[in-house]
């Protein structure tokens, strides 16, 4: 990345401002920019910048050595790719480059890795500023939140940096005269300022890295607005007396960074206190991964802990790299611990947020209300912003999601609706709204749920026809379709996604996905007798992908038993057998395919096995127009015994 041609462009930026900030301890002033608008994506701090002249949304990301696309975003934006040779090695929270061979790599949280390239942005707009020919690093996991990529270290430190994520802002502001007297100018008059001292930083190391403790045991923390939420590594908890066996721990699921496919288990502690340079955050809850170290070890020691978005979003922060000084106020909102239950929370005295008047102000602070769990906060503050704004497609939208999370469905599903009228080409509102439908269990009459069906698989068409080829949300959009029980638009979808993420971390999940959604439409068809051929080449891919699986091999033998394979069909259900002995429908599918070839006793007795198991397979088969027949029928209504008749009449159709 070409650092010193966009540092030169910001700080004349900065240079042409007026000095409106002087302290009252002399002639120390600083110079900033207009506020440059964030927005929250959930945990995620986004800036919306252009990618040859198309708007391009990243996430701010401290933790990161340099600026990152994804493979996806580069395939979108028609950029071609090129290996890197560089002679030096960057390392980040985010990422970590090897050089030195005609291959580069990123390193993520935990050590996974994966391959990267470079991508020269011919036009690349950021600050307002256009850029031209700018190298952005290509590789890694896609993540997510509607962005392309991050941006890191490298443009982030171009000076110091002002992060006020609770506001939706952030600056760059440029000390003049101001030696090292104390530079948070926000606080108000009897509001604590805490300081960290930073290490210095370096080519090789360029992230914020200050000290803290934890339980009084002393760590060194990596401030990284990339991480939703804070971890502390195992090692540094076992050294403070906290393993995943003590009192009150508990698991917290699995994580993974932006490279390779490593996902850590993490757990949930209690903490009596963690201290962060002079602030202290006491009887609070922290994540601890299972990982040695958080970054590797660089000869002069590791990261213990990354303070992630949700130290971001509760406090205000100035990074003076001059000074080598971090400057934070707390803003109010949870500091660490956004996976316990949702609690009300009150701002901090002196914080700087007042009411609000602005809508565009009410939508960024209720957004980050939300990503902190301050529902109703963030309800009171989108509501206003809604009244303010009310042909804002982008703040009906925010309510609705908040509804949701709310478990007010009914608003917002008012709200979904609101945005599209105004924008009818919004595919988040769309596929919300469609995501909301599909969930629905309780309804009234059929009729109803036949009715919201067809509405969520228009939205989910719109979201299709939307979207870029390469877009995440064909992850969620094959899902979706699935649950939908449109089948080969959910194979479509998934088929698309993993062209253009073949090394994405999610590449096992959308195996998965795929595979089901083959699996149920190589089912239906069977079920209803229709697409045999289609549905047994469904059933084949799917047993590509898993080939252990008991219920795709079910789903096969139903459909070489429909085709009158019947020596095949067999073969499927006893595989299926092998691996779920209890599965009625094997056992019953494979006794009619044995009565047909003419073995009595061994039909029989499967016949008898599968109703042991399950009472009602007799039943689901008689539906299908399967009952046990003469040898060599095919959807024979002759029954076999006088009991397999007397159950099958008593069971309606």
């Amino acid at each position: 990345m070409r650092v010193g041609r966009v540092l030169c462009l910001c700080l004349c930026l900065l240079a042409g401002l007026p000095l409106p900030r002087a302290s009252a301890a002399g002639r120390c002033k600083l110079v900033e920019t207009p506020p440059i608008i964030v927005t929250m994506r959930g945990l995620r701090p986004t800036l919306l910048t252009e990618i040859n002249g198309v708007k391009a949304r990243f996430i701010i990301d401290t933790g990161a050595s340099t600026s990152v696309l994804s493979a996806a975003a580069a395939a979108q934006y028609k950029l071609p790719l090129r290996n890197w040779l560089a002679p030096r090695s960057l390392w980040g929270m985010a990422m970590r480059m090897e050089y030195g061979s005609p291959h580069a790599y990123i390193q993520g949280f935990g050590g996974g890795e994966a391959g990267a390239k470079i991508a020269t942005v011919r036009h690349f707009t950021y600050l307002g500023i256009a850029l031209s020919n700018i190298p952005f690093v290509v590789g890694g996991n896609t993540v997510g939140s509607g962005v392309v990529g991050l941006l890191g270290d490298n443009v982030l430190r171009l000076t110091d940096t002002e992060y006020d994520f609770k506001d939706g802002f952030m600056r760059l502001v440029r000390p003049v005269d101001c030696g090292e007297q104390p530079l948070a100018y926000w606080a108000k008059p009897g509001q604590a300022v805490a300081v960290d001292t930073l290490r210095r930083s370096s080519a090789r190391r360029p992230q914020i890295i200050g000290r803290g403790s934890v339980d009084g045991h002393r760590i060194t923390i990596m401030f990284d607005s990339g991480a939703r939420e804070s971890v502390l590594s195992l090692a540094a908890a076992r050294r403070a007396g906290i393993t995943p066996h003590s009192p009150g721990v508990v698991p917290a699921g699995k994580s993974c960074g932006i490279a390779g496919d490593r996902r850590v288990r993490m757990w949930r502690a209690p903490i009596a206190a963690v201290r962060i340079g002079t602030e202290t955050i006491e009887h609070t809850h922290l994540l601890i991964a299972d990982v040695d170290d958080l970054l590797p070890p660089m000869g002069d020691g590791s990261i213990d802990m990354l303070a992630g978005e949700d130290f971001f979003l509760s406090h205000h922060i100035l990074v003076a790299y001059n000074q080598r000084k971090l400057y934070f106020t707390y803003s109010g909102g949870p500091v660490f611990d956004l996976g316990l239950p949702s609690r009300e929370w009150r701002r901090a005295p002196g914080a700087r947020s007042g009411p609000g008047t602005n809508a565009a102000e009410l939508l960024r602070r209720g957004l980050a209300e939300a990503a902190q769990s301050e529902i109703h906060h963030a309800l009171r503050d989108l509501e206003r912003a809604c009244r303010l704004e009310p042909r804002d497609a982008n703040c009906r939208y925010a309510l609705g999601t908040v509804y949701v999370r709310d478990k007010q469905p009914a608003l917002a599903l008012k709200n979904f609706a609101a945005a599209l009228r105004i924008r009818p080409s919004d595919a988040e509102a769309h596929l919300a709204r469609a995501a909301l439908r599909l969930a629905r269990k309780d309804w009234p009459d059929p009729a109803a749920k036949a009715a919201a069906r067809a509405a969520a698989d228009r939205d989910l068409d719109a979201v299709a026809r939307l979207s870029a080829p390469e877009a995440q949300v064909r992850l969620r959009l094959g899902w979706l379709y699935e649950a939908a029980g449109q089948y080969p638009s959910s194979i479509r979808q998934f088929k698309l996604w993993m062209s253009y993420h073949s090394h994405d971390i999610e590449m096992a999940d959308a195996r998965d996905g795929l595979a089901d959604a083959r699996n149920n439409f190589c089912y239906r068809s069977a079920k209803r007798d229709r697409h045999l051929r289609r549905a047994l080449r469904e059933c084949r891919l799917a047993l590509h992908h898993e080939p252990k699986s008991a219920s795709i091999l079910d789903s096969n033998g139903l459909v070489n038993l429909r085709l009158g394979n019947l020596a095949t069909a067999i073969d499927d259900y006893a595989a299926a057998l092998r691996r779920n002995a209890r599965m009625a429908t094997s056992r019953y599918g494979r006794g009619i395919a044995e009565l047909r070839l003419g073995q009595i006793r061994r039909g029989n007795a499967d016949l008898a096995g599968a109703e042991k198991l399950d009472p009602r397979v007799a039943a689901k088969f008689h539906r299908m127009g399967l009952d046990p027949g003469p040898p060599g029928g095919r959807g024979a209504k002759h029954l076999t015994t006088a009991r397999t008749r007397r159950r099958t009449r008593s069971t309606p159709r």
